[in-house]
């Protein structure tokens, strides 16, 4: 949408802005539906676009839930997270994954469905965990769908949080980072990158 492209509306496409003046040198950009991320060369992370469900990662008080931002603005993790290597984006939610395989969602909760206004989200960075709890701890990428995060782990296996079609043939929406099935429904293995 225009507003991933930092344009006021879609009659400003000529002026071919392709992202904020602050993304100069980024390391990696991540967006989708209307708002996107970058991880820039001090390591720092910067979102813009829509903010609705505090997909944003900052609750500063010029951003408030539904505000839309043409220019980056830091995400605000806690100060004991690691240094982020992976970022990316779903339709409403954002995602990172750290130096020691952590992932860290933050927005609109994709495990609880849809959620109709008035809108909520968390604009606080949380670790990702698995049925019993645990914090995500071996995963080297994350990619964004439309409702749902997906995250390949070092052994090549993939998880996935947020809406259905996550490959356990229902349609379930998981609060927790489940395994991607095959259509046989063992494990997905062998796995070597993951695109949104």
């Amino acid at each position: 949408t225009y507003t991933q492209l930092n344009l006021n509306s879609a009659n400003d496409v000529t002026f071919c802005t392709a992202s904020p003046p602050e993304l100069i040198g980024a390391r990696q950009v991540a967006s989708n539906y209307n708002h996107g991320l970058a991880i820039l060369c001090d390591n720092t992370v910067v979102g813009w676009g829509d903010n609705t469900y505090y997909q944003l990662g900052n609750t500063a008080p010029h951003l408030v839930a539904g505000w839309r931002s043409s220019n980056a603005v830091p995400v605000i993790f806690p100060s004991t997270a690691p240094r982020i290597l992976s970022v990316a984006t779903t339709s409403f939610s954002s995602a990172a994954v750290d130096e020691n395989g952590q992932v860290w969602i933050w927005g609109a909760n994709l495990g609880a469905g849809y959620i109709p206004p008035p809108y909520t989200g968390n604009p606080t960075p949380q670790l990702l965990t698995n049925s019993q709890g645990a914090a995500v701890s071996t995963a080297i990428q994350v990619a964004g769908g439309d409702q749902r995060i997906f995250v390949l782990l070092r052994d090549g296996t993939v998880l996935a949080y947020g809406s259905d079609f996550l490959g356990d043939g229902t349609s379930n929406y998981y609060n927790y980072a489940v395994n991607v099935k095959t259509a046989g429904g063992s494990n997905l293995t062998n796995i070597k990158y993951i695109a949104g």
